[in-house]
């Protein structure tokens, strides 16, 4: 029975990564807080991204996001802070821990901080959604103001770094 359960989970969960036509678009949530066009006071911004280890859409975007922002916007990259989310384990089916954010990091030759966000808590805090959608992305002001929460698996890395850039003006 138990091995049914986890099976179950696991064919949930992956359905989830799935490619983005082979899912129902969700609904993007409202921008959370005020939202202007621009950042020229030269406030920072925060970039959550929302990934997992397994996830074939996530690890094929996430080098493309960190391509762009080390190529075209490093002129400003020290006003941006830059986290990802590990929202579970090496399958679908495990939870997230430090021990796997911190392998799937050194995986990517990434220097941004990789932290376990496990049974999706953080992701919660910007999405109601019952089960992790990713890859996912929100960008912040310094002060937790939403600029924007894309909708997962419904956004190119180029749309989000243009947004990124946009706002770091």
């Amino acid at each position: 029975m138990k091995s049914i359960v986890l099976l179950l989970l696991s064919l949930f969960l992956i359905a989830q990564c799935a490619e983005p036509e082979s899912q129902s678009p969700p609904v993007e949530p409202p921008p959370q807080g005020p939202v202007d066009p621009g950042n020229s006071s030269g406030e920072k911004l925060t970039l959550y991204l929302f990934s997992a280890p397994w996830c074939e859409s996530c690890n094929q975007e996430l080098p493309e996001v960190n391509r762009i922002l080390r190529g075209q916007i490093r002129s400003v990259l020290d006003r941006l802070s830059v986290q990802v989310h590990v929202v579970s384990g090496k399958t679908p089916a495990q939870p997230a821990t430090q021990k796997v954010a911190d392998e799937y990091k050194a995986s990517l030759g990434f220097s941004y901080d990789f932290i376990a966000d496990r049974f999706c808590k953080f992701y919660r805090k910007f999405y109601d959604a019952a089960n992790c959608e990713i890859p996912a992305a929100v960008v912040t002001r310094q002060n937790g103001d939403v600029l924007r929460a894309f909708t997962p698996g419904r956004f190119t890395p180029v749309e989000l770094t243009d947004f990124i850039k946009e706002n770091l003006k």
